[in-house]
């Protein structure tokens, strides 16, 4: 959908997720689409300072802004990026939501009586409080531990087998962006810079941030992520998203 139909769901969660069985396949369905919308490609672009060759003829094209974005979603699923600030939506953030699913998943069905149980460690449905488990959980051991002795022992081997690998990959990119100085943090300077006509020092936060952005890229993408799940692609390499 996000590469050919050129939408994004904007609410992945569990209960937009159903599958049916077709022989000895299942396949998964991705429902209520009432959140979604059009990729813009240039805005996403821009955000990533790779715009086409017309936005660069343009004024002061590499301060992004932020007017009017506003975004729902489920805060059990959300992505920490739009969940703790705002940024375009973009297709790595849905990849980041189907990662959460996951793991409410197999922490919280039991397959012998067919339920969903709750659990003392994700806190209330407040987004910043979901964010802040939900770095702690990329970012500690001992949360990370702590979790799996919460999978039921039928998804023990699921667990073990994705989430690590995983969460290695939503642990770094959140490393990437956040580490000092913050891609926020270079968008923030970069503004003043320009405010103030700095030329020296637009272009060297510009090449700080592109490398930034760069280096996020190269670890989460459809490609890693697919990689990381033993799972063949179905859209072609050429396409980074």
């Amino acid at each position: 959908m996000a590469e050919v139909a050129n939408y994004l769901h904007g609410d992945i969660s569990r209960n937009n997720l159903m599958f049916y069985r077709q022989g000895d396949n299942v396949v998964g369905v991705l429902c209520d689409w009432d959140a979604a919308h059009v990729r813009d490609r240039v805005d996403e672009a821009v955000y990533e300072l790779d715009p086409p060759e017309h936005i660069f003829q343009t004024t002061n094209w590499w301060i992004y802004d932020y007017k009017g974005k506003r975004y729902t979603g489920t805060p059990a699923y959300m992505d920490i990026e739009r969940q703790t600030g705002m940024a375009p939506h973009r297709y790595e953030h849905d990849l980041e939501s189907f990662f959460w699913v996951l793991l409410d998943f197999l922490k919280h069905f039991d397959p012998e009586d067919e339920l969903f149980h709750s659990d003392p460690l994700t806190g209330s449905w407040d987004h910043e409080d979901r964010a802040v488990w939900k770095v702690q959980f990329l970012t500690d051991n001992m949360t990370f531990a702590r979790l799996r002795t919460y999978v039921h022992d039928t998804f023990q081997e699921v667990f073990d087998d994705w989430v690590p690998k995983l969460r290695a990959i939503f642990c770094q990119s959140f490393h990437i962006r956040t580490t000092h100085p913050s891609e926020t943090t270079l968008r923030e300077i970069l503004e003043a810079a320009t405010a103030a006509n700095d030329g020296e020092a637009q272009y060297d936060i510009c090449k700080k941030l592109e490398a930034k952005i760069q280096k996020r890229r190269a670890v989460l993408s459809y490609q890693t992520v697919m990689r990381a799940l033993g799972a063949a692609l179905d859209v072609s390499s050429r396409n980074p998203m």
